[in-house]
């Protein structure tokens, strides 16, 4: 069955819905079609449930939900940093070219693509993607462009619009989100990331042209393939991420595990969303009645994050 038909099949007949998906259009497009039904029957549709964008938006919510309990304070801003080893399943690489061939690569450009109506500040372009590598004096190393910035920011910021018109006191009214890959100390590091962000740029350019299109689905990675157990077995992720009140208050984060990313971890992730939603409904947030086209953050929040430390994960801070 196809993802629309299933979600849709799922707020006519309520029942909960998670997903893996990392296509912020498609998400757009589900927002605008079930976000009122859902939320007016308690069904919670959660897209989003795998490694995007569970470390980065259930990261982001308890360090902005920490700093709040410990300093009293408004979350100002939260940006992550991340770390992964891993494979690259054919499926993702093929849902990018089809978002491409489709025309939706401009759509995933806008840094609120996600977020309500009326929720967007009036200096949007202050929140675009970043696209040059930088030495980070919070971080103390080198970070660049992560190339799964673009989905995640946008699935955080709609956490942060959703959970501030629910009267949610973590986020303030001008909240900001980042995000960063790793690359290390050091001029050995400087350069990586100065070679991976052009990297990035000219890759993005270049896949706008319908003949690199071509040649790239004709070597990449058929759906369905991925990566060898030993590779999955071998892989890992660390996302750390730094927030901050408007009076300079600072508190760290952490999301970590091993395995590959984008198969043990999300695995996981979408198991234990799936298991919160069919065994602890009435501990999700906004309760029983809680529903809408949600986020990790806003559907699942502490019942996930627990869920996921008796799991393995490592999860810090930990919710109160």
């Amino acid at each position: 069955m196809q993802r629309r038909p299933a979600a849709s099949a799922c707020v006519k007949h309520g029942t909960h819905y998670v997903d893996i998906t990392g296509e912020t259009p498609w998400v757009r497009d589900l927002i605008d079609r079930h976000h009122g039904d859902a939320a007016a029957t308690g069904t919670r549709i959660i897209p989003c449930c795998g490694f995007d964008s569970v470390p980065s938006d259930l990261g982001a919510w308890l360090v902005a939900q920490a700093l709040h309990e410990r300093h009293g304070e408004r979350c100002a801003s939260v940006k992550a940093c991340h770390a992964m080893r891993g494979g690259v399943n054919g499926g993702t690489l093929a849902s990018a070219l089809n978002m491409l061939d489709s025309g939706q690569a401009r759509r995933i450009e806008d840094p609120f693509l996600l977020n309500p109506p009326g929720s967007v500040p009036a200096r949007a372009g202050a929140h675009a993607d970043p696209v040059a590598p930088h030495l980070d004096a919070d971080f103390g190393i080198w970070v660049g462009p992560f190339v799964m910035g673009p989905i995640n920011t946008r699935i955080v910021r709609r956490s942060a619009a959703l959970l501030a018109a629910s009267g949610d006191p973590a986020y303030g009214a001008d909240f900001r989100y980042q995000e960063y890959q790793h690359f290390g100390a050091g001029p050995f590091a400087a350069a990586a990331a100065a070679g991976v962000s052009l990297s990035m740029g000219f890759g993005r350019a270049a896949m706008q042209l319908d003949l690199v299109r071509t040649m790239l689905k004709s070597v990449a990675p058929a759906p369905g393939s991925g990566p060898s157990e030993s590779t999955m077995d071998n892989g890992s992720f660390r996302c750390e991420l730094v927030g901050k009140s408007a009076s300079g208050h600072l508190l760290r984060g952490r999301i970590a595990g091993r395995g590959d990313p984008g198969n043990r971890a999300t695995t996981q992730f979408v198991c234990e969303a799936a298991l919160a939603l069919a065994t602890e409904p009435g501990a999700l947030p906004g309760g029983t009645r809680g529903g809408g086209v949600l986020t990790p953050a806003t559907g699942l929040g502490a019942v996930l994050a627990r869920r996921l430390a008796a799991a393995g994960t490592t999860i810090e801070p930990m919710p109160s």
